[in-house]
């Protein structure tokens, strides 16, 4: 694996594990809408079209890298399940089954950022020739 991959997966993994990190040691009863808002509807999304459009623009994994804003989408449903999820199951001793529909939205915004990538590799290989 070359730097440009180690830090796309650094730089996803890394900021999922503060989103965690951030609920489990910081969140309070009353601050649990501000995270969902902050973490999971803008924060992850971001982090996801940030990476999805990276991996589109540097052609990173070859023809691989169309899996990659699957991975994001996943790691966007995971992220409700370890927090919220996790917490409704500890307080109450039920689980909660994942919203997959999360997944859907998450592929979406991923392959968007995916998309756009590739769209300006192509406008950029269009203009150097």
């Amino acid at each position: 694996m070359n730097k440009a991959q180690i830090a796309i997966i650094a730089t996803e993994l890394g900021i999922f594990a503060i989103a965690v990190f951030a609920f489990w040691a910081f969140t309070g009863e009353l601050d649990a809408m501000g995270y969902g808002i902050l973490y999971i509807w803008v924060l992850m999304p971001l982090v996801s079209f940030v990476t999805s459009l990276v991996v589109g623009l540097l052609n990173i994994w070859g023809r691989y890298r169309v899996l990659w804003p699957a991975l994001c989408a996943i790691l966007i449903t995971l992220l409700p399940c370890v927090t919220f999820d996790a917490a409704h199951a500890l307080y109450f001793g039920s689980l909660v089954a994942p919203n997959l529909t999360r997944l859907i939205g998450g592929c979406i915004v991923s392959y968007f950022g995916f998309a756009v990538g590739i769209v300006i590799r192509s406008i950029k290989k269009k203009t150097n020739k």
